[in-house]
């Protein structure tokens, strides 16, 4: 059970990952979503190919722009349905649902942006009154379910970091396994150091949170240096590009190049000719694209 993987991030990474690996080991796979996946777009941006693509069960056969997190509530809407149905319920999205899955994946507690003083400056919802209002109703609804939720559930988390915010938030241990990571190709992809541009790239979804149009004012200061940033957009997402797209224009930024929903090809080649990774999204509870950058 995932909401969309038609953001591509690296939650979408760690589902399709899951659905391969079930179906080699010849489980029969069903995918339930709030929106219908766009399966030709996630796995030409993913890189990931699937060998048969799962039945899907989307609650509308739309995409939705909007109400990114309440989309995550409304994967329960599936739950009572098909855990009657399969042996397995994995929830890979991470958020709290209306009845426990077998297996949950929670990449990081979204409450712990509320309860964590630390994480505080780095939230979204606390950044003004329209998103501190908008995440109130979240808020409240997931303390009152994350029990009933989380009962019986095993947790998987992403890192050591994460652990300790859902041990410190939920009151609930969980088991640390990374999220898959293609590194061979990399690898095999990239040369030496010395060979390569005097350029940097950064790699994230373009979204508020990330703060990718961070690397515009970068590369304004930097004009010696090429810049690439590359990131998948969807959803809320488009509008964020476009201000960084208009950033670029009115800040007259030539040495800064934006690649929306690059493939996963095209990803590879620009990683392979750049000497260094910028990340910008302080307390990323993990961060695939720097797995990526280390390769």
């Amino acid at each position: 059970m995932h909401h969309s993987l038609n953001s591509c991030g690296g939650g979408e990474r760690v589902s399709l990952h899951l659905i391969k690996l079930l179906q080699e080991m010849s489980f029969d796979v069903s995918l339930a979503t709030t929106e219908k996946t766009d399966w030709e777009r996630v796995q030409n941006v993913m890189g990931v190919r699937l060998e048969k693509i799962p039945r899907e069960y989307p609650l509308f056969p739309f995409k939705l722009r909007a109400f990114g997190i309440y989309q995550r509530f409304l994967t329960s809407f599936h739950t009572s349905a098909l855990a009657r149905k399969y042996d397995l319920t994995i929830n890979t999205h991470g958020d709290v649902m209306a009845l426990p899955c077998d297996v949950t994946y929670l990449h990081f507690p979204v409450l712990a942006y509320w309860k964590k003083r630390i994480l505080r400056p780095y939230s979204k919802y606390l950044k003004s009154l329209f998103w501190f209002a908008y995440f109130q109703p979240y808020r409240l609804i997931e303390e009152k379910m994350i029990r009933k939720s989380f009962s019986q559930s095993l947790i998987l988390t992403n890192s050591r970091f994460s652990r300790e915010a859902i041990r410190e938030v939920l009151g609930r241990n969980s088991i640390v396994i990374y999220p898959p990571c293609e590194i061979e190709e990399y690898i095999e992809k990239c040369g030496r150091v010395e060979d390569r541009d005097d350029a940097a790239i950064y790699i994230a979804r373009f979204s508020e949170e990330k703060n990718n149009h961070l690397l515009i004012h970068i590369a304004r200061l930097l004009p010696e240096v090429r810049f690439y940033l590359v990131g998948s957009v969807a959803g809320k997402g488009v509008d964020y590009y476009n201000y960084c797209r208009r950033l670029k224009e009115r800040l007259n930024v030539k040495n800064v190049e934006l690649f929306p929903n690059a493939s996963h090809e095209v990803k590879l080649e620009l990683i392979s000719k750049c000497k260094v990774y910028v990340h910008l999204m302080p307390m990323e509870h993990f961060g695939i694209s720097v797995v990526e950058a280390l390769a």
